[in-house]
């Protein structure tokens, strides 16, 4: 687990204006809150097909199919730069094999929902940031729900890949030969 002053939420706490002034000179240069060049780090194609599957199979229509990419899509990406300019330690996460895992590969979005809402909730200033942001993330303003699912998880995936490094860490740390000679 991760302290307070290493957990997204703290991050939040003590850079929000920082941040928030990144995102302004983003909007600024750009015209949006996603910067380009930090897309471009990540395998954002990947990302996108995924982001087309879901909405594929959340969307009510043809229609709203694009609506509901762009907002997983968005999400996404929002939340990634949220991660990497709040936390100090690097991170990785495999968003789509947690979803086959957590759903026992059904993909059912129930569990996906219920890991997000339960982690937003412990994070009040973290979900007040989403929250913020949240017009210019789901530019249709119908799908605030989703943004909030997919952009919670990643959040909890970047939290959790440190905190499971640190505990390998730990773990690498600890000699069998202290437990064999009962000085632990």
């Amino acid at each position: 687990m991760l302290t307070y002053d290493q957990s997204l939420e703290g991050g939040v706490a003590e850079l929000r204006d920082e941040f928030d002034a990144l995102v302004d000179q983003t909007r600024t240069k750009y015209g949006d809150i996603l910067d380009p060049y930090h897309e471009a780090e990540r395998d954002m194609i990947v990302l996108w097909e995924f982001s087309s599957k879901v909405g594929e199979s959340i969307a009510s229509d043809d229609d709203e199919q694009p609506v509901v990419r762009d907002a997983v899509y968005r999400a996404v990406c929002f939340a990634t730069q949220i991660a990497d300019e709040m936390l100090s330690e690097a991170y990785s996460y495999n968003l789509i094999k947690y979803i086959r895992e957590r759903t026992d590969g059904t993909y059912a979005m129930g569990p996906i929902i219920e890991d997000s809402q339960e982690y937003l909730q412990s994070r009040p200033e973290l979900d007040a940031l989403l929250g913020y942001y949240m017009p210019e993330i789901d530019r249709s303003g119908q799908h605030n729900h989703v943004v909030e699912t997919f952009a919670g998880i990643v959040l909890m995936l970047s939290e959790r890949s440190i905190g499971e490094q640190q505990l390998a860490s730990t773990v690498e740390d600890v000699a069998i030969d202290d437990f064999l000679d009962g000085d632990r």
